[in-house]
């Protein structure tokens, strides 16, 4: 039997965290993905922590989330007698949004991932849109799947059900989720009703803690959970069910 990895606690880095990773530098998304930053695509192939950030210099965010006629959702508990109401609401206000604000720039999503690019490519779905209908430029940010592969209705996360009835409340709605990677993607189209490429790539950032190797599985783990609850993210929100 193979000598198991050794999974160290390190209560100096996770103290650390947080600072350290505020002092990372924040890279536009649509600059990555055409490859005008290749030069740290060697540091985004390794284990580490990154976040989404809307870069918020005219407003267009904070005022989108504090408008009472934004909606949105998250699935919560229900029985059998209440399952079409188990909506509930998320209300956001100056005080949250204040808190996870950074200077110019308000905190979407925080996570953890053994490859920081390849989970970055998953929740943006680069080269998902619909006004292309899945360009397959030569980029390092390609969908794994090829041309042949990809269902007929892929020029959008939300395709239709088998009944032709989306399981949602709207178009990018709050029923069954399109995937579960696409989280940042997916929150963004359910705030603002519409295909959110097109905001991701003119607001959206994103800064990274490469923190390499299985021993270190540990502390990413509580690091990634220090910085959900310093930072408070809009995006990662769930509830209990």
């Amino acid at each position: 039997m193979k000598d198991s990895i050794e999974n160290r606690f390190s209560l100096k880095d996770i103290k650390s965290a947080f600072d350290h990773f505020l002092g990372q530098e924040k890279y536009g998304v649509r600059d990555i993905f055409n490859g005008i930053l290749n030069s740290i695509s060697k540091q985004l192939q390794q284990e580490g922590i990154y976040a989404f950030w809307w870069k918020n210099e005219n407003d267009l965010l904070k005022n989108h989330l504090l408008n009472p006629d934004t909606s949105y959702y998250l699935k919560g508990p229900h029985d059998n007698s209440e399952k079409a109401n188990h909506f509930l609401r998320v209300i956001f206000n100056k005080e949250w949004i204040n808190n996870a604000s950074q200077g110019t720039h308000i905190c979407l999503y925080v996570g953890k991932s053994t490859n920081i690019k390849s989970r970055i490519n998953g929740q943006i779905k680069y080269n998902i849109d619909p006004k292309k209908f899945n360009q397959f430029d030569p980029t390092i940010w390609k969908d794994s799947k090829s041309k042949n592969q990809l269902d007929d209705d892929h020029s959008h996360l939300w395709p239709e059900s088998k009944n032709n009835e989306r399981l949602t409340k709207c178009k990018y709605g709050f029923g069954k989720k399109p995937n579960t990677v696409s989280q940042l993607r997916i929150g963004l189209e359910r705030l603002f009703n519409t295909d959110a490429l097109e905001l991701i790539k003119e607001h959206v950032e994103i800064s990274f803690l490469p923190y390499p190797g299985k021993e270190n599985a540990v502390n990413r783990f509580f690091i990634e959970e220090k910085l959900i609850a310093s930072l408070y993210p809009i995006l990662n929100i769930d509830v209990e069910r």
